[in-house]
């Protein structure tokens, strides 16, 4: 059960630091991460769940799967016109940097040179996921950012087969360079042509079995969830890189999906979205993981005496330093010796490539890889304080460049913000309901509509109070005046007339009483409106009659024995007026109890709608026009569609709905796109609304209509 907690805190620890992230932007996401993982360490209700995860389990579980998604996102015609850099990068500058920084390991600090290969082989590889972190919204030159991912998919190989012969030194004392070739060649060609048949192979049987219609999607997407972990475990067990052969499967696979992206686009889609959350939670477990690792490290270094401490987190420094010298040094040869002439950005570019080598996962996972015991059964005595300075370079490589890329980078300019990403919401759902009242369909069907198209605001409109009082009373006045003018011409029949005078009364009441709430307890009266309705859904339509008149009776009875206890004229007259209110109230629930008086109200109700309609929708259209913020006229149109369902038949047109709802999202799509070929609506908003507009549509469409 310990495992099973530990996977549960690390995922909270997850969320909570992406929710973190989201409000205080200034610090990188991956940053709260290390930061949650380190205070899950020093809990001690919370560290006792925490268990140590096996480096070669963190290897296939994590560390494959994300190299496998990586190269889903590259296109084999990047690696086939970049190979030679991919060479240069991955295993030339590799090796330069673990030859050069094990050579300053060995002889600054007279660690045997296996063991200094050792840890310099350890804080070699980078990490594009890490750099991601720390470069979130700055302008990476694009040649320096193809180079940095590129280096990231490849080199983490070097590094790993770097450190297997290191060890190899370690326990048997010698090496030589006829076998680390050999090595090296068979490890490395041997991931490239294993990933390059294991991903053909899986392609081809994911083809078969849909040719034979094994579509099973449940099947078929944990099928390629499953394919990273087990070309990765295969490879390792043949002796070659299940590093590299996760990173080919994955290229292969990308070549996969484009050829049948119309075949299964469905298939395609579920896949790439559920890759990117897994990918993002791994990424995150990672980050996690190392702020809890950093907590029995950092007290191993805080717990030696202040010289050693000091010594132990400068080299630390010195190392990670002279890896950017080195990085900074190659990036400015390699610049000279691709151009005649220095290209005038060449040391900014260098620079940024320098900072740009973060280490993260793959440096960690190396790290806990090392043995307990050597082979002669004696403690790796130095283990401990290679672990400590791993941690600490990946440390310096999230924050140095955390703090030194936004002097150096551009900020992206972001086409749009959230205010204006609101705003088109707000647009369009306006849009869609000044469409819907355009539709020949029943007020019932109207008000669902409007109701269902509302939620794609997430949230109620908060409407300034002053200016949505001035709105509704304009309002009211364009009715009463539509209203007086059809009496003066004899448009309305006597139930019309009689039934617009009871809704005056009730609104000057609903007034009255809001302004009387303001005195009272609030919260209550809330509780009690929502049993009223709860209740309600189990009674039926003569029981809910009996219940109002009941519960009208009863208030009637307390009013009438307050009426004998009052002491003066004025209040009992006060009071004897808001029991002929509650008697109208009784009068019209049993009135509209019988199905022709009900009929005769719907008719009056019907007459009312009709002669204000027209000044009715000319207000809002000078709403509409004259407010830059549409949530108050969204506001409006709800309020008017809610008030005309007062005496309506509930119908069950649920399916008529989304009929209607797919007609009104097909509406909005036309809108988005003429909005994008005005101008209004940058590229990267206008997927956005998109996106949102036809996944709800496919959803629908899965639902039934």
């Amino acid at each position: 059960m310990t495992f099973i907690y530990s996977i549960i805190l690390l995922v909270t620890a997850v969320i909570l630091a992406n929710f973190i992230a989201q409000k205080f932007t200034a610090v990188p996401q991956s940053i709260w991460q290390i930061i949650l993982g380190l205070l899950c360490a020093m809990t001690p209700s919370l560290s006792n769940y925490i268990v140590n995860l096996d480096p070669e389990w963190f290897m296939m579980l994590v560390i494959a799967p994300l190299l496998f998604f990586e190269g889903q996102q590259t296109q084999k015609q990047t690696i086939s016109q970049n190979i030679k850099n991919i060479l240069r990068l991955s295993i030339m500058l590799a090796l330069i940097t673990m030859i050069i920084i094990g050579w300053g390991i060995h002889h600054f600090l007279n660690w045997p040179f296996a063991i200094a290969l050792a840890l310099a082989a350890i804080v070699t590889p980078t990490d594009a996921t890490a750099l991601n972190s720390v470069n979130n919204g700055l302008i990476m030159p694009t040649k320096v950012e193809r180079s940095l991912n590129l280096e990231s998919m490849f080199n983490d190989a070097t590094g790993i087969v770097a450190l297997e012969l290191a060890i190899v030194w370690i326990n048997t004392g010698h090496l030589s360079v006829s076998e680390v070739l050999r090595k090296f060649g068979f490890v490395a060609l041997g991931g490239i042509i294993f990933g390059l048949a294991a991903g053909f192979f899986v392609i081809q049987l994911r083809k078969y079995l849909l040719r034979k219609q094994f579509d099973d999607m449940t099947a078929q997407v944990l099928l390629q969830l499953l394919t990273p972990l087990i070309i990765y475990v295969a490879a390792e067990k043949i002796g070659v890189s299940g590093i590299i052969a996760a990173v080919i499967a994955g290229i292969i696979h990308h070549e996969e999906r484009n050829r049948t992206l119309l075949v299964s686009a469905q298939m395609n889609n579920l896949i790439t979205q559920l890759w990117k959350v897994i990918t993002q939670l791994l990424n995150g477990v990672v980050f996690v993981i190392l702020g809890l690792s950093l907590v029995p490290i950092l007290k191993n270094v805080f717990g030696l005496r202040l010289e050693k401490s000091v010594g132990i987190i400068t080299i630390a420094f010195l190392i990670y330093a002279g890896m950017l010298l080195l990085r900074y040094f190659y990036a400015l040869y390699d610049a000279k010796r691709i151009n005649k002439k220095i290209p005038k950005d060449v040391f900014k570019d260098a620079l940024v490539f320098s900072l740009g080598g973060v280490h993260g996962t793959v440096t960690l996972a190396m790290a806990f890889s090392l043995p307990l015991y050597l082979a002669n059964h004696q403690i790796f005595k130095v283990r401990e304080s290679i672990l400590t300075i791993s941690a600490l370079v990946i440390l310096f490589s999230l924050i140095v460049p955390l703090i030194l890329l936004p002097r150096i980078l551009p900020k992206e300019q972001e086409t749009f913000d959230i205010n204006e990403l609101d705003q088109a919401y707000k647009e369009i759902v306006n849009a869609a309901l000044a469409y819907i009242n355009t539709l020949e369909i029943s007020d019932e069907r109207r008000q669902k509509l409007t109701h269902r198209i509302q939620t794609q605001l997430v949230y109620k409109y908060n409407r300034d109070p002053q200016t949505w009082n001035k709105v509704v009373k304009e309002l009211d006045d364009v009715r009463n005046r539509a209203v007086e003018n059809a009496i003066e011409d004899d448009l309305l029949s006597a139930d019309a007339i009689k039934l617009w005078h009871r809704m005056n009364e009730g609104r000057k009441y609903k007034q009255q009483t809001v302004r009387g709430l303001k005195n009272r307890i609030r919260c209550w009266h809330m509780l009690y409106r929502s049993w009223e309705r709860m209740l309600n859904l189990f009674l039926t339509d003569k029981q809910k009659v009996q219940y109002r008149v009941r519960k009208y009776r009863r208030r009637i009875g307390k009013l009438e024995r307050k009426k004998l206890k009052a002491t003066n004229k004025e209040e009992r007259t006060y009071i004897q007026g808001k029991i002929t209110k509650l008697e109208r109230k009784i009068s019209f629930v049993q009135i509209y109890r019988d199905d022709e008086q009900r009929h005769r109200w719907t008719e009056a109700l019907q007459e009312i709608d009709d002669v204000t309609a027209d000044d009715v929708a000319l207000f809002v259209e000078k709403v509409d026009e004259q407010n830059s913020d549409k949530g108050i006229v969204i506001a409006l149109r709800e309020k008017i569609n809610n008030e005309k369902l007062n005496v309506r038949t509930q119908l069950d047109v649920e399916a008529q709905q989304n009929v209607d709802l797919m007609s009104i999202l097909q509406f909005e799509l036309g809108f988005i796109k003429d909005r994008h070929i005005e101008g209004k609506y940058s590229g990267n908003l206008t997927k956005i609304l998109y996106d949102d507009i036809i996944a709800a549509q496919s959803i629908i469409l899965e639902v039934g209509i």
